[in-house]
């Protein structure tokens, strides 16, 4: 900066007088040298980078993530793959995979190994509320020989967590089969592996991933089929359309390219029509205390639902045939205020979306988006392959990656030397960057 000149005076004052004391000849030597430092941030060569990654790497969202959070943190992890040291001590109690593992399960007790979408959809239309419970408890029965049998330790703890779990469980289950009873939907590919192969203007970069759930829509007389992708989470995330537009979060677009390119290569089961995608979304596998007051006692359950109505985007024609697609999604549109599961409602007339209840995007919108995150993922790819390995961490709002990076020790990362790569936190700019 530009000190004021009394503070200028003091200090060259300061600095003349060590001059002429030997005695701190070599601090004033290390000042000197502080004072010059510059930060050189670090880079490597083409030929060093494609000898450390390979020739080829294949991403996945997570992977792509961390290299758009902090190239250097990317470097460490998957260039050098260094690890934190292991500590043995007892696992805990993985309650989110735990989760992951019984809607799922859920899921596939119900299809009971069908594959064809009639006879999947005639299995969830045949479950009622009470048979739903039913198949929750014995798989939650199930969960607790597992978990408890080799257990001795906390016992009386994860039995609690285990009843907490049961009580999440219970509302994901009634949730999951609300969306497929009341719409047009079902549940036809449960914790799909994928790789596939994305191009941007002739260039290609491999994809991996595992998507939870693909719920698929065919319409045989228009020979079109439409998929909806959900992710399960245990965790407190939203959707984001400010993260996709930052490349911080692009999992859920990922999902949908990878889900339409193994439809059409037959990987999930269906009559090889036309796929367009009609929702990405997070399914909450959650069960929080909800705000209400005190005239609203009685509600409570409807309000809890609401809190974990499924959180993405759905995608809908930009026309007057929007309200009828939305209700291939909830047929209790008509006559309700909103649905259930989705954040998603009609205009009081019921010909139109309410917008402003609604995460809803056009068809011709969500093309761009999945557009806009394939030429991402290649900017990334040739970064990563340019040999970008900056010091410089991303800031989306207030949180820096730095705040969970275990690499924090071997960078000394500091604001002032490095900078930070500060990023778009407006959803109107997300969208016309997109």
């Amino acid at each position: 900066g530009n000190p004021d000149p009394v503070y200028r005076g003091a200090w060259n004052e300061f600095y003349q007088e060590c001059r002429n004391n030997p005695a701190w000849q070599n601090r004033l030597e290390l000042f000197s040298w502080a004072h010059a430092y510059k930060r050189v941030q670090p880079k490597l060569f083409k030929e060093e980078a494609a000898r450390l990654y390979g020739a080829h790497q294949s991403y996945s969202a997570s992977k792509l993530s961390v290299f758009r959070a902090c190239p250097f943190s990317y470097y460490i992890q998957y260039g050098l793959k260094a690890k934190e040291r292991e500590i043995h001590q007892i696992h805990k109690f993985d309650l989110g995979r735990l989760l992951h593992w019984a809607v799922c399960r859920y899921c596939e007790e119900v299809s009971d190994g069908e594959t064809e979408l009639s006879k999947i959809r005639e299995r969830w239309c045949a479950l009622t509320e009470e048979k739903s419970q039913e198949l929750v408890h014995v798989i939650m029965q199930e969960i607790e020989v597992r978990v408890l049998r080799d257990l001795h330790r906390d016992r009386e703890k994860v039995a609690y967590l285990l009843e907490r779990m049961e009580k999440t469980i219970l509302r994901s289950a009634e949730m999951i089969r609300l969306s497929m009873i009341r719409g047009e939907y079902a549940a036809v590919a449960l914790e799909l592996e994928f790789k596939i192969e994305i191009e941007w203007n002739g260039k290609h970069v491999g994809l991996n991933g595992v998507i939870d759930r693909v719920d698929l829509e065919e319409k045989p007389e228009e020979e079109s089929a439409r998929l909806r992708i959900v992710d399960y989470k245990s965790g407190n995330k939203d959707f984001s359309i400010i993260s996709i537009s930052n490349q911080m979060d692009m999992q859920l677009v990922l999902y949908a390219i990878a889900a339409l390119s193994l439809y059409q290569s037959g990987v999930i089961p269906g009559g090889g029509y036309q796929p367009e995608i009609s929702g990405i979304l997070y399914h909450k596998l959650r069960d929080d205390l909800v705000e209400c007051k005190p005239e609203q006692l009685s509600e409570v359950d409807a309000i809890a639902r609401r809190s974990l109505r499924m959180d993405g985007l759905i995608v809908l024609e930009d026309t007057e045939d929007a309200a009828s697609e939305a209700l291939e999604m909830d047929h209790t549109l008509l006559e309700t205020d909103g649905s259930e599961f989705l954040k998603l409602s009609l205009k009081s007339d019921k010909k139109g979306i309410n917008q402003n209840r609604s995460k809803v995007t056009t068809k011709s919108r969500f093309a761009r988006l999945m557009d806009y995150v394939k030429k991402s993922i290649i900017d990334l790819d040739e970064k990563i392959y340019d040999g970008e390995i900056r010091i410089c961490p991303g800031l989306q709002g207030t949180q820096s990656p730095c705040s969970y990076c275990s690499y924090r020790e071997i960078c000394l990362y500091e604001k002032a030397l490095d900078g930070q790569d500060k990023l778009i936190g407006d959803e109107k700019e997300a969208w016309h960057k997109i």
